[in-house]
């Protein structure tokens, strides 16, 4: 992936990578998910953009099941991926 990212800012593209949200009870009173954050980022290099949405859900109304998100959920993530200083840059993509 460090690969990827470092070829595409040759490109002058920016990377964006998003860690989707889990359901709640992957996490079972655990703190795993800052754990892979760390070193995702520490291979990707401080500058790169990472988004940890893995916890912005804590409903279980965001999920139709275990993995995919509800209709509900995916509107919400929409929501909060605009309000993303990092995808805000990107301006009106439409």
């Amino acid at each position: 992936m460090a690969a990827l990212v470092k070829r595409l800012k040759t490109a002058e593209i920016e990377p964006i990578l998003i860690l989707l949200p889990y359901h709640p009870v992957a996490f079972a009173g655990q703190e795993w998910d800052q754990e892979l954050v760390d070193k995702v980022q520490e291979r990707l290099g401080r500058d790169d953009v990472l988004l940890n949405l893995t916890r912005v859900f804590e409903s279980d109304r965001m999920f139709a099941d275990g993995m995919h998100l509800s209709d509900l959920g995916k509107a919400k993530l929409v929501e909060v991926l605009s309000e993303t200083p990092a995808v805000r840059r990107l301006g009106d993509c439409s």
